[in-house]
């Protein structure tokens, strides 16, 4: 037996106990084989003691057991690739399927956390300023933001200079044994200062010393980590005010470190850096090594670790834009972009032809996109052959073959399925692909270099006579231009469509109907789930947002012009939101028929609006006639729009709009303030029915009230509003705005009696509704005391001399919400959280005093049981 083998083998672990047990366990199956006698036996009883052994280290669910089960496999492959007791130490594959999609419904789950340019720019000072410093874990907790590594990825691997603010980055700690293995990362700071700020890390810490032991990697690692824990302290200490979503009472710093050298690294480096033609995806992917090297030595994008890295996200960052810092002295374009670099300034220059030239695109008719699906679906998706269903898959999927060979689907709707975190539309039914997909990957795949030349054959022998199609890029760039044709709502940028999809740029295919989400409207198709908010409210908001004049930061109505603009790389799409309703009763003014959500017939909205426009900005005497109906009346419920002769009352009319949505705005917040003085009335009711005062509720009831008026109000002046927009169909004359007000709403009166029509005046929205009267409420001081009797309670119980350390609590949101709602008393999360912002270093001291972390509640299984031992009567 090979002494070093077995220790190369078992220092596969990742924990130190699983690796002194396979230094014992290993040498027992170490020449087992398939022509062993009795073999399986054996294996069966090794097999066993892995289950022993992980019940003692009470490793039970498969989540528990997954990794390490994993390690004990490449220990074994390290011994022999084709060891036969590999299938009896890993889990079913059904097992890891189901494991897998609930990781992938978790990721899908999380919500985006943002915060802003500023805070980004703030930050990177802060960690720039932390360089200085004298205490290494904070020089190595501005490494961590500067450079997107942790401290044991700073300290072991090299860093080269590249450029004024990039390195060159090699060894890192997660690519045990790829050798030569050198990418550029940008630097949030001046790359110099940085090199310097590692060198001296290194030499304070004997960092040479270490590496003189000959430790593998993995020891290296470990040792750091633990030695220098210390290094999140000092994150937590100066960024968590600036980093979102990290709660400091419930965090020691891990999670916010982690978070840092992740996804906040690169959200500011593309903030900073990423050239406009790049999607944001795979500028990330490359800063963070998130890539696969094949035997030849090509790198292959792999977006499998995205989800846990995409995350934070800057507000004020449109996806897609160019990086901020780009053209400043000594900034530079990665050089792994340069190339493109060159192709993008020809396109501008009219130096080369490139694949954006209008006579290089590729037009899809609607005949065409059908025999292409067709085709793929038919001869391709359920093939015996490995290159064409590869071929079908790149099509109605768009993933690259990486993610094809190694990612296991699942379904989401009918046309969408989960591929490592990411929904991702389909271009034949969801239940199709995941069925093709499962049995390609039971067929023997190609070698590596004859994979683009089959695939290229296959589509050449297929589309032929439909299309060229260039090998594995031009099928996931077709799949692009189809999914934003089918699946993209107009309201979201194309851009950020295809970032969230993880698909390429669609060049040089577009389709010859420029309208966009075109399937959206079928039953059994959904917009994706992180676009659904943002597409229902430019659909169904009752009323349009109009800025004065188009600017950068005003949208219009969005749309693919037929020829790029000439003095940008890229045109920027703008989208506006109107009133469905409204839109559909001026069309029908105009003879133009609107499609239903599920119809087939008529003018998709956008297109209906393209055309009320193009109709309006006819001379009056061209217009062609609207058609009216063989009774020679147009219907009641469609009022006729009227032109303002008067260009101030046209004027007039624009800032109505503005008044309109400012109101609308309004009437939402009133709805709102009335559905929560509901809930506390109710609670109220509760609280009297059970013996309280009843003080509470005679105020809740009088607001209510008071607030109800008000939003008939405003629900009266929206729709006076709306009939000035549309023209006034009663027959009054058009009077000069500054005449015309809206009057509170009127009693309705029987028929027999008339009365006069209100006289209205304009007034700005500031005047048109009269400032209501502040609420009332029970003193905050009153609600912030309490919280803070609830704290010292707590305190005081910890304090008493005969506490064990298990009975003792940590001081928690839920700990402290759970006491104050047992007493009755109001547990508001503002202010909880106000209450211990304001005792944040007198929590920390007692927690540090009894040796209290974030994880010790998990002793009491029952947090109710805090009302029990902690009294708040005072």
């Amino acid at each position: 037996m090979d002494t070093d083998l077995l220790h190369r083998a078992a220092a596969q672990a990742k924990t130190s106990w699983l690796e002194k047990a396979l230094t014992t366990l290993l040498p027992q199956v170490w020449d087992l084989t398939i022509a062993s006698a009795n073999w399986q036996e054996s294996a069966s009883i090794w097999a066993a003691q892995i289950d022993h052994l992980f019940k003692e280290k009470k490793l039970i669910t498969p989540t528990q057991q997954k990794n390490r089960r994993t390690d004990i496999a490449k220990a074994l492959r390290t011994i022999d690739p084709q060891h036969p007791l590999i299938p009896f130490v890993l889990l079913p594959s059904e097992v890891y399927t189901a494991l897998n999609n609930e990781q992938a419904s978790r990721l899908n789950a999380r919500e985006n956390k943002f915060f802003t340019s500023q805070q980004a720019n703030l930050l990177v000072e802060r960690a720039i300023a932390l360089l200085e410093s004298d205490e290494p874990d904070e020089v190595a907790a501005g490494l961590a933001v500067l450079v997107g590594r942790r401290i044991s990825e700073i300290l072991l691997s090299q860093f080269k200079p590249k450029t004024a603010y990039s390195l060159l980055f090699s060894e890192a700690v997660k690519r045990r044994g790829e050798v030569g293995l050198e990418f550029e990362i940008p630097t949030l700071a001046p790359a110099d200062l940085v090199l310097r700020a590692i060198a001296h890390l290194k030499q304070v810490w004997s960092i040479e010393e270490l590496r003189a032991l000959n430790l593998p990697d993995n020891h290296l690692k470990r040792r750091i980590n633990a030695k220098y824990s210390g290094v999140p302290h000092a994150c937590r200490q100066h960024f968590a005010d600036l980093v979102p979503g990290r709660e400091a009472e419930n965090d020691d710093g891990e999670r916010l470190y982690t978070h840092l050298f992740r996804a906040v690294y690169a959200e500011i480096a593309t903030y900073y850096y990423k050239p406009q033609w790049v999607p944001d995806h795979r500028f990330k992917a490359e800063i963070q090594g998130h890539f696969k090297l094949t035997e030849n030595g090509q790198k292959l994008p792999n977006y499998s670790a995205r989800q846990n890295y995409d995350d934070y996200l800057i507000r004020d960052r449109s996806p897609g834009e160019s990086g901020v810092k780009l053209g400043l002295p000594g900034v530079e374009i990665l050089e792994v972009f340069q190339k493109e670099a060159a192709m993008v300034e020809g396109e501008v220059s009219g130096s080369i032809v490139s694949v954006e030239s209008p006579a290089t695109r590729l037009r899809l008719e609607q005949g065409t996109i059908n025999a292409l699906l067709y085709r793929a679906v038919d001869r391709l998706l359920f093939s015996k052959q490995w290159a064409e269903v590869a071929t079908g898959l790149l099509l109605v999927t768009g993933r690259t073959l990486d993610t094809l060979l190694s990612a296991i689907p699942s379904p989401k709707t009918g046309f969408s399925i989960l591929v490592e975190g990411i929904e991702v539309p389909t271009l034949t039914t969801a239940n199709q692909v995941i069925s093709a997909w499962h049995q390609f990957r039971q067929l023997a795949p190609l070698p590596l270099p004859e994979i683009d030349g089959a695939v290229q054959a296959v589509g050449d022998r297929t589309f032929h006579d439909l299309l060229p199609i260039q090998g594995v890029e031009a099928l996931r760039a077709l799949y692009s231009c189809l999914a934003l044709h089918w699946f993209c709502p107009p309201s979201v940028p194309q851009a950020a469509f295809l970032s969230a999809i993880a698909s390429p740029n669609p060049r040089p295919f577009e389709t010859a109907n420029p309208n966009r989400g075109m399937k959206l409207t079928q039953r059994n198709v959904e917009v994706l789930e992180l676009f659904q908010s943002q597409a229902h409210s430019a659909t169904e908001e009752e009323v349009a947002t109009m800025p004065d004049t188009p600017s950068e930061a005003s949208p219009v109505m969005e749309a693919t012009p037929t020829e790029p603009a000439p003095n940008k790389l890229r045109p920027r799409r703008k989208s506006v939101s109107v009133d469905a309703d409204l839109l559909r009763s001026v069309a029908a003014n105009f003879g133009l028929e609107i499609r239903g959500k599920a119809g087939t017939v008529g003018l998709s909205y956008e297109a209906a609006l393209a055309e009320l426009l193009s109709l309006l900005a006819e001379p009056e005497e061209g217009r062609s006639p609207v058609e009216v109906p063989s009774n020679g009346s147009l219907p009641d419920t469609a009022p006729t729009p009227t032109t303002p002769s008067d260009p101030a009352l046209a004027i007039a009319l624009t800032d109505q709009a503005r008044t309109l949505a400012w109101l609308t705005g309004r009437l939402e917040a009133l709805e709102q303030e009335v559905s929560t003085l509901r809930q506390e009335r109710d609670a109220a009711l509760q609280q009297l029915n059970q013996g309280g005062p009843s003080t509470e509720l005679e105020q809740l009831q009088q607001e209510n009230a008071q607030l109800k008026v008000e939003r008939d109000q405003a629900t009266s002046k929206l729709e006076t509003f709306r009939q000035l927009l549309m023209g006034d169909r009663s027959g009054q004359p058009n009077q000069p705005l500054s005449a015309i007000a809206v009057s509170p709403p009127i009693p309705s009166q029987p028929a027999s009696q008339s009365s006069p029509a209100p006289v209205t005046t304009l007034a700005t929205p500031s005047e048109a509704i009269p400032s209501k009267p502040p609420r009332k409420r029970l003193p905050e001081d009153q609600a912030l005391e309490n919280i803070r009797r609830a704290v010292q309670a707590i305190m005081d119980f910890n304090n008493h001399g005969d506490r064990t350390l298990n009975e003792k609590w940590y001081i928690s949101f839920p700990v402290i919400q759970t006491l104050l709602r047992a007493n009755g008393l109001s547990a508001n999360q503002n202010n909880v959280s106000t209450v211990f912002e304001e005792m944040k270093q007198a929590l920390e001291q007692h927690h540090d005093q009894h040796h209290l972390g974030s994880r010790h509640n998990r002793r009491h299984p029952d947090i109710s049981k805090i009302a029990q031992l902690v009294s708040l009567d005072s």
